[in-house]
């Protein structure tokens, strides 16, 4: 059955939505941990390798498994904070790399990018004060991914989560996905070594 991942800005909702696909539709989700800077890049991948070991595992069981937050996020928050070239983007990108060519992680079925105007992001912050939000941009990246992935990826409003677990269940696809294409592969660390950074 299908891996999707859910992704999107910072407080744009993406947990409230995994939630409601959890409670309506019966989904099995597979939070994610906010990316720390001081953590070993190894240790981050491992994270992640048992996120989708754990996606991989459910996906026999579940109609649909929902990965909150890119198994890949760490890569992406890294790499914007660094500079053109900076060395430590190759050696970051290494673990995953290795863990992609093992099969140990892979790329979602779907991607299922949530928007939001930037003036009901910031109300949706000024309610949660006590988390600390950065000014990562991932849109950038996913624009330029969404290319690549093409009919795996989906643009949903992030109006209600209601209605974007609808959207969500109403484009979901059971067609079977290579989830370990690495030509895809080869896009994303394209995307993040680039001149532009994200």
């Amino acid at each position: 059955m299908p891996i999707i991942c859910v992704e999107g800005p910072r407080a744009v909702g993406k947990t409230t939505v995994c939630l409601e696909l959890q409670d309506v539709y019966g989904a099995y989700i597979i939070s994610n941990l906010p990316v720390d800077q001081n953590e070993d890049i190894w240790k981050q991948c491992g994270r992640q390798i048992e996120r989708w070991q754990l996606a991989e595992e459910k996906s026999k069981k579940f109609a649909v498994v929902v990965l909150d937050g890119d198994v890949f996020s760490p890569l992406i928050h890294l790499a914007s904070l660094q500079h053109e070239h900076d060395k430590n983007t190759y050696k970051q990108i290494e673990p995953f790399q290795y863990a992609f060519m093992d099969e140990k992680i892979g790329f979602a079925d779907q991607y299922f990018y949530l928007q939001a105007s930037e003036a009901t992001i910031q109300k949706r912050k000024l309610k949660k004060r006590k988390q600390h939000y950065n000014n990562i941009n991932y849109g950038y990246y996913y624009e330029n991914f969404s290319e690549m992935l093409a009919e795996k990826f989906h643009r949903i409003q992030a109006v209600h989560e209601k209605k974007s677990a609808r959207q969500v269940m109403h484009k979901l696809s059971t067609k079977p996905w290579d989830r370990y294409n690495r030509e895809i592969f080869q896009h994303m660390r394209t995307l993040l070594l680039q001149e532009n950074r994200l």
